[in-house]
């Protein structure tokens, strides 16, 4: 998925990291988190293993 436009105003603005993270979510970008319980839903992986191995979003 390309940088959109609030994207990339958020990262030239300064924004911190979580604020950036959030609007990407927004914009349709998915986490690891989100991802990893894709997998979790489609049998690949236990809960368990997606807590371990990825961060809280």
């Amino acid at each position: 998925m390309p940088i959109t436009d609030p994207i990339r105003d958020a990262v030239y603005a300064g924004n911190n990291s979580d604020e950036i993270n959030e609007i990407a979510v927004a914009e349709g970008v998915k986490t690891l988190r989100m991802s990893a319980l894709n997998k979790v839903k489609e049998g690949v992986l236990t809960l368990e293993e997606c807590l371990r191995i990825t961060v809280g979003d």
